[in-house]
C-alpha cells in the first residue's frame, strides 16, 4: 500500500488513472496543453480528498495554525518556536524564489491577532517587532507595505511607548504616499491616547495628520470628536469649533454635524441647545431610508441623551423607531452608556437593560463592577460579582484583577488580613476554573465585539466594521457571529498581583506555618501536594506557578520578584536565603541540607524547560532593588536568645550582582540597610539601657516589635557585646565599600546615614572619622551637626564638641532649633547644667532675636508680598506666611528644650534652680507650657532619668 508521502510524488497522469479507476464516474480529463492547469488542479484536488497537500498547501495549512495561535494568550509562551519553525519552512519554499499572493495579509494578520486581545503582556511588543523587522529585512520576500506598520504601532502604544509608536507612524507617511496609508495606522495611535485621556498628545497628533489641507478619514473624525467632546471644559472650548470646520471642510454629512453639535452641547451643559439639536437630529434620522455607520453613530447618541433625561420607557419608544431603520442597540452603546451614567448597582444595571431590551455581556458586568468598587467599595463590587455568576456570565481576567488589586494589591510593607487573601484566591479559583472548562471543552468563550479590556474599547472596532448589523431574531440579544474572542482564565497581571500578596503576608506569617480557615476555598484546587491538610503560603505560591506553567502563562518581572523574596523569607538561615536567590536569578544549584532545600529546587525545577514559569536570567533594575529590600528585611532569626540580622557581606553581593547586571546603583540601596542597621542598635539599646549606654530620646523607637522574637532571660553582657561587635562590623563593611567600591560620591544624605549608625551603636571614633570628612569637604548640614553633638555627648567628650561648635561659629553657619536643642542635651550629659541653663535663656533668645531682626530687614527688602497666583494677599495670609517663617527659622526654646534640662536637673536635685530661672528668663515660654506637662517636670519625675523623659515627651 502506497504511503500519502509516496503517493504525493507519483506523476500527475497516473495520479489521474489511479483514481478514475477507484471512481470510475469521474468526468476523465484529457492531459493536453490546454488543460494542463485544469489538470493541475484536479490533481491537487484529488490529493486533498486523499489526505495528501502539497508544499504549498502545508504552508498555508501552517501559517493559518500560527495566525489562529497568536489570538490566544495562552499559547503565547510557545509563539517564537513556532514562529521560527514557520519561517524555516518557508525558506524551504522559497528556494526557486515562488512569491505567494496571500503571505503579506497573513503576515499582517498574524501580528495584528496579538494586538487585539488586550491581555497584558510585555512580551507582544517584542512578537510583533521581529515579525516586522523580518519583513523589513527580506526574510520573506515580500515588499513592505503600510499595512505592516499598523499592528506595530499598535502594540507599541499598546505598550505606552508612545514615541515609537509616533516614529513608526512617521516613517510609514515618510515611505508611502499619504493616501495609500489605511486609517487603522492613525486610528492605532490615536486610540490608545484617547484611551489614556492624554487630549493634548490626541490633538497634536491629529493637527499633525491634517496638516497641509489633507481631509482624513470619517473614521478618524469620529474618533477625534468622541475624544473632544469628552475633554476637559477648557480643552473643549479651545478646540471645538476648529473640528467643526474641519467636519464642514470634510463634508461628513447632516448628520455628523448634528451629532457633533449634540455631544458639543452636552458636554458644555447646555440643555436647551443639547434639546434642540435632539430634537433635529431624530427628525433627520427618521427620514432616513438607508442606514449608514454615520446614522448608527447618531442614534447611539440619540439614545445615550434620551436615557440620560427622559428615562427607560423614553428610550423604549426610541430605539423602537430606530429599529424601523434597521437599527439595531450594540454592546458598545450599552458600555457608553454605563460609563456615562456611572452604573453601579444591579438595580441600575437592570434599568438600562430595560430600556435597551437586551442583557449586559461580559463587559458590560465589567464595568458596572468596576464602577461599584470605585464609588461603593469592595464588599459592593463582590456582591454584584455574585449577581454575575448566577446569571452565568463568564468571568475574566479584566473583570476581576480590580477586585483581586483591592484586596491584596496593598504597598509591601503594609499589613495584610488573610481574610483578604482568601477572598481573592476564590475569585482566581472561578478563574481557573472557567480556564479549566474552556480547555476540556465544558465551556464556551466569551465574545465581544470589542476589546476585551473594557476601559480599551476605542471606537475603532466599531468605525472599521463596515457591515451594518440587523436586528437579531430574538430583539434581547446580540449577534455574535464575527465577534472577537476574550479568552477566558486568569492572566499575568493576576499571578503578579497574587504572588505579591503571598510575599507580602509572608512578613507576618511564617510562610511553612498551615494556614487558618482554607476550608471555605472549595473552588481553589492545589496542584501542588501538601504534607498536611491545610496548605501553606508556600504550597500556595508553588501552586500558583503550577498553574502558569499548565497555562502556557510566562510570568513578568513582578511575580518572578515576588516569589524570589517569598523563597527568601522561606529559608531558615540568611545564607540559605542568599543561595535560594542566586538558584532563582542566576540559575546556581543550592547547597547544603536545609530544611526547604527540597521544595525551592522544586521551585527551581518549575522555571526550566521549554514552558518556564519565570526567567531565571531577566531581573530589571526595579526587580534588584525589591530583591535588595527584601533581602534587608527579612524577619531577624534567634540564635542564643540574641536576634540576628541579615549579614552585610551578603547584601553587599546582591548589589554587585546589580551592578554586573549593568544597572547603576543609587544611594537608596546602601542607606536602606543602613537605616536597617539603625533599628538593630534601637532593639539592642531596649535590651538593656545600662550595658549598653543610649537613650531612646526624642525618637519613636523602632524594633519593638523585634522584642517579641526574643528571649530575655538568655541575654548576658556577653551575648549584648557580640551583638554590637555584630552591628559594628555590619557598618563598617558597607562605609568600606562606599568608600572603595561603590563606584559613586558619596552625598551629605548618604554620609550623615553612615554618622547616625556609628553614633547609635557608640563607635564614637568611627564617627569621628566620618564628621572630618563632611566637615573638611564643606558639606554638612543640620542633621550632621545634630548628630555629631549627640555622638559627642554620649561619649563624654566636651573638649570635641566645643571644638566643632566654635569651628562652625567661624564657618558661620545658620544653626537651626534642633541644633541647639543637641548642644544643650550634650552639654547636659557632660554635667554641665549651669552652660546649658544659660545657652538655653541667654543664648538662645538672643540669636532668635538677631535673626528674627535680619528676616524683617529681608521682608522690607523684598517689598510686597504676593501670593502663588499673583494676587496681592490679606492681612490674615501675611501674618500667617510671617508665622510659617518664624516657626521654621526661629530658635525660641519649648517644650522638647526645657524637656531636656529637666530630665537631668532632677538626677542632681536642681529643679527648683532650673524652674526658677526658667521662669524669669522665659516667661512666655513658661506660660505657653500646659499646666499638666508642667507638673510632670516639677513633681512626676521617677527615679529613672530615661523613662522621666519619655513621660514627658509623650504628654508633650
Amino acid at each position: 500500500m502506497l504511503l500519502p508521502r509516496q503517493l504525493s510524488l507519483l506523476p500527475s497522469h497516473l495520479i489521474l488513472s489511479i483514481h478514475q479507476h477507484l471512481s470510475p464516474t469521474m468526468t476523465r480529463l484529457r492531459p493536453v496543453g490546454a488543460m494542463a492547469q485544469q489538470r493541475s488542479a484536479s490533481v491537487s484536488s484529488i490529493l486533498s480528498s486523499m489526505g495528501v497537500t502539497s508544499r504549498d498547501k502545508r504552508f498555508k495549512l501552517s501559517i493559518d495554525r500560527v495566525i489562529q495561535q497568536a489570538r490566544n494568550p495562552l499559547t503565547w509562551s510557545s509563539f517564537p518556536e513556532t514562529y521560527n519553525r514557520l519561517l524555516d519552512q518557508y525558506r524551504v519554499l522559497n528556494g526557486s524564489e515562488k512569491s505567494y499572493p496571500f503571505l503579506s495579509q497573513s503576515l499582517t494578520e498574524l501580528m495584528s491577532n496579538l494586538t487585539t486581545t488586550r491581555t497584558p503582556n510585555r512580551v507582544v511588543e517584542k512578537y510583533v517587532a521581529s515579525i516586522f523587522e523580518d519583513i523589513r529585512s527580506g526574510q520573506w520576500k515580500i515588499p513592505l507595505a503600510p499595512e505592516h506598520y499598523i499592528p506595530l504601532i499598535r502594540s507599541k502604544a499598546q505598550g505606552e511607548d508612545f514615541a515609537g509608536a509616533e516614529a513608526c507612524l512617521l516613517e510609514c507617511i515618510n515611505s508611502f504616499p499619504f493616501s495609500s496609508i489605511p486609517p487603522r495606522a492613525f486610528i492605532a495611535i490615536l486610540g490608545e491616547y484617547r484611551r489614556y485621556n492624554d487630549h493634548e498628545s490626541l490633538w497634536r497628533v491629529y493637527k499633525a495628520l491634517k496638516e497641509g489641507g489633507r481631509v482624513l478619514d470619517r473614521r478618524v473624525y469620529d474618533l477625534v470628536q468622541d475624544a473632544v467632546v469628552s475633554s476637559p471644559k477648557p480643552f473643549l472650548q479651545a478646540n471645538i469649533l476648529e473640528l467643526q470646520n474641519d467636519f464642514d471642510v470634510a463634508e461628513l454629512g447632516r448628520v455628523a454635524k448634528l451629532n457633533l453639535l449634540l455631544s458639543t452641547f452636552l458636554a458644555l451643559r447646555q440643555d436647551e441647545e443639547a434639546q434642540k439639536a435632539a430634537e433635529k437630529l431624530r427628525m433627520v434620522l427618521n427620514e432616513t431610508m438607508k442606514l449608514r455607520v454615520s446614522d448608527i453613530r447618531a442614534w447611539d447618541a440619540l439614545i445615550r441623551y434620551t436615557f440620560a433625561t427622559q428615562g427607560v420607557e423614553a428610550t423604549k419608544t426610541l430605539i423602537t423607531e430606530a429599529k424601523v431603520t434597521r437599527f439595531s442597540p450594540s454592546p458598545s452603546l450599552f458600555h457608553r452608556i454605563i460609563n456615562e451614567r456611572e452604573i453601579s448597582t444591579i438595580e441600575q444595571l437592570r434599568d438600562c437593560e430595560e430600556a435597551l431590551s437586551c442583557s449586559a455581556d461580559t463587559i458590560g458586568w465589567s464595568l458596572v463592577i468596576h464602577k461599584s468598587l470605585s464609588i461603593h467599595g469592595i464588599d459592593a463590587a463582590l456582591s454584584i460579582y455574585e449577581e454575575s455568576k448566577r446569571r452565568s456570565v463568564l468571568p475574566a481576567a479584566y473583570m476581576l484583577h480590580p477586585l483581586i488589586r483591592a484586596l491584596v494589591g496593598g504597598h509591601l510593607r503594609q499589613a495584610l488580613e488573610w481574610k483578604n487573601m482568601e477572598k481573592a484566591l476564590y475569585l482566581y479559583g472561578d478563574l481557573r476554573a472557567s480556564a479549566k472548562d474552556w480547555k476540556s471543552g465544558a465551556g464556551e468563550l466569551s465574545t465581544s465585539k470589542h476589546e476585551g479590556d473594557p476601559h480599551g474599547e476605542s471606537m475603532e472596532q466599531e468605525a472599521l466594521t463596515n457591515d451594518i448589523p440587523g436586528p437579531s431574531a430574538s430583539g434581547s440579544t446580540w449577534d455574535t457571529s464575527n465577534a472577537r474572542q476574550t479568552w477566558p482564565g486568569p492572566d499575568s497581571m493576576i499571578y503578579d498581583t497574587l504572588l505579591r500578596g503571598i510575599s507580602q503576608l509572608a512578613r507576618t506569617t511564617s510562610p511553612t506555618t498551615p494556614l487558618p480557615n482554607f476550608n471555605p476555598l472549595s473552588n481553589v484546587h492545589l496542584t501542588i501536594t501538601t504534607s498536611t491538610s491545610r496548605p501553606t503560603l508556600w504550597d500556595l505560591a508553588l501552586s500558583l506557578l503550577d498553574d502558569m506553567r499548565q497555562l502556557g502563562i510566562t510570568s513578568t518581572q513582578m511575580s518572578t520578584t515576588a516569589i524570589i523574596i517569598l523563597s527568601m523569607r522561606v529559608a531558615p538561615t540568611f545564607r540559605s536565603a542568599f543561595q535560594v536567590y542566586r538558584a532563582m536569578a542566576n540559575g546556581e544549584r543550592l547547597r547544603g541540607s536545609e530544611g526547604v532545600a527540597s521544595d525551592l529546587e522544586d521551585l527551581v525545577t518549575l522555571g526550566s524547560g521549554e514552558q518556564r514559569s519565570f526567567n531565571q536570567f531577566e531581573l530589571t533594575a526595579a526587580s534588584y532593588e525589591n530583591i535588595i529590600r527584601g533581602f534587608c528585611t527579612l524577619k531577624p532569626k534567634r540564635e542564643n536568645g540574641v536576634l540576628v540580622y541579615p549579614p552585610a557581606d551578603l547584601y553587599l553581593q546582591i548589589v554587585k550582582d546589580m551592578q554586573l547586571a549593568g544597572y547603576s546603583i543609587t544611594e537608596d540601596v546602601y542607606m536602606t540597610f543602613l537605616f536597617r542597621l539603625g533599628r538593630q542598635a534601637r532593639a539592642l539599646r531596649l535590651w538593656e539601657k545600662e550595658a549598653f549606654p543610649y537613650s531612646v530620646e526624642n525618637e519613636e523607637v523602632e524594633g519593638g516589635d523585634d522584642l517579641q522574637e526574643l528571649d530575655l532571660s538568655n541575654v548576658d553582657s556577653d551575648t549584648l557585646l557580640s551583638t554590637r561587635h555584630s552591628i559594628l562590623h555590619g557598618i563598617r563593611t558597607m562605609h568600606n565599600h562606599i568608600v572603595l567600591n561603590a563606584g559613586i560620591t558619596p552625598s551629605i544624605d548618604l554620609l550623615n546615614a553612615l554618622l547616625d549608625a556609628y553614633n547609635k551603636v557608640a563607635a564614637v571614633h568611627d564617627a569621628f572619622k566620618v564628621w572630618d570628612t563632611i566637615f573638611l569637604s564643606r558639606i554638612y548640614n543640620g542633621q550632621s551637626v545634630s548628630i555629631i553633638l549627640d555622638t559627642c555627648g554620649w561619649a563624654k567628650i566636651g573638649h570635641k564638641a566645643a571644638q566643632i561648635w566654635n569651628q562652625l561659629l567661624v564657618q558661620e553657619f545658620p544653626f537651626n532649633k534642633n541644633n541647639w536643642d543637641s548642644r544643650v542635651e550634650c552639654l547636659c550629659r557632660l554635667g554641665k547644667l549651669d552652660e546649658a541653663l544659660k545657652v538655653v535663656c541667654l543664648e538662645m533668645p538672643s540669636q532668635h532675636a538677631i535673626g528674627a531682626a535680619k528676616r524683617e530687614e529681608e521682608r522690607a527688602a523684598r517689598g510686597l508680598m504676593v501670593t502663588p497666583e499673583g494676587k496681592l494677599p490679606s492681612k490674615i495670609w501675611i501674618r500667617a506666611r510671617i508665622a510659617e517663617e518664624e516657626k521654621e527659622h526661629g530658635l525660641t526654646p519649648d517644650a522638647k528644650t526645657l524637656a531636656v534640662l529637666f530630665s537631668f536637673a532632677s538626677q542632681t536635685n536642681q529643679v527648683e534652680e532650673v524652674h526658677s530661672r526658667v521662669k524669669h528668663y522665659l516667661p512666655d515660654v513658661w506660660r505657653s507650657i500646659p499646666e499638666k506637662q508642667k507638673s510632670i517636670w516639677l513633681y512626676g519625675w521617677s527615679s529613672s532619668r530615661e523613662e522621666g523623659l519619655a513621660m514627658s515627651l509623650t504628654s508633650a
